[in-house]
Order: C-alpha cells, then sequence, then structure tokens
C-alpha cells in the first residue's frame, strides 16, 4: 500500500452501484479480472467526460487500501487529488463513485452496442480529451 493511499483513503471502501453491469462485465463476460478495474477505468472514464450517475444505492465492496494492485491504488489517488478542491473528504469520495458508476454506465453503453470494449481506442480519445477537459477542472494549475 502506498503512503498517500493509506493517508487518502484509509478504512474507505469502495463504493459502486449497476450491480449487474459489474456482473455481467467481470463475472460473466470475464472483460475485467475483477471489480476494482472495472470501477477504475469507469472512474477515469466518468472524470475525463465528465459522466456521473447519482446512486444512493450503493454497496461498499473492498477497503481501498486492501487493494493488492499499487497501480489501482495510484490511480485511486490521482483521481482523488483532480477532485480535491477543497470539500470534505467524504463530498470527494460521493463524487468520485458518482463518476466510477457514470463511466461504468457509459463503457456498458459501448459494449452492448458492439459486444467488445476497445480500450485501444478509448486511449486514444481520451488523449484528445484530455486537453479540454484540464481546462474544467477547477483545482488543476496549467
Amino acid at each position: 500500500m502506498t503512503e498517500l493511499a493509506s493517508k487518502l483513503f484509509q478504512f474507505t471502501r469502495f463504493k459502486r452501484g449497476l450491480d449487474t453491469v459489474y456482473e455481467i462485465l467481470v463475472d460473466q463476460e470475464k472483460l475485467f479480472t475483477n471489480q476494482w478495474n472495472l470501477l477504475t477505468l469507469g472512474l477515469v472514464y466518468g472524470i475525463l467526460y465528465d459522466k456521473k450517475l447519482e446512486n444512493k444505492n450503493r454497496k461498499g465492496i473492498i477497503e481501498i487500501t486492501s487493494i493488492s494492485d499499487r497501480h489501482i491504488q495510484d490511480i485511486l489517488c490521482i483521481c482523488y487529488l483532480i477532485l480535491d478542491d477543497g470539500r470534505p473528504p467524504k463530498e470527494i469520495y460521493e463524487l468520485m463513485w458518482d463518476y466510477a458508476d457514470g463511466g461504468v454506465q457509459e463503457i456498458y453503453g459501448m459494449y452492448n452496442e458492439t459486444k467488445n470494449i476497445d480500450i485501444a481506442n478509448i486511449i486514444r480519445d481520451a488523449e484528445k480529451r484530455w486537453n479540454e477537459r484540464v481546462h474544467s477542472l477547477h483545482n488543476i494549475n496549467l
């Protein structure tokens, strides 16, 4: 576990909605090896494209600090810092989960259209989109 992840997420569980989507993409189709990989992609996609889905019925799945993949922890930390505009941590977590659910919903929509998730295309589009999106994030100085 990274020091920053421990500081930002101690005793915090990642929460997710969209149970059916996770069941389909992770458990049935096996497009992701675990839930937090899908959640992390959804979070980054949601932030990048400003896709949010508010959901009051989310489930806490696993403590973030117990996720063994440091890359996932690093990405979650970066996303937290991107969204940290001075509001309380609990509000930032909820915003993270809103973006994650919004991103996962969009990814599931892509999958339903093509029965595929083209990660390479998502990355190419993200490289173009980031330059535009970064200007709307008020806590990043350019």
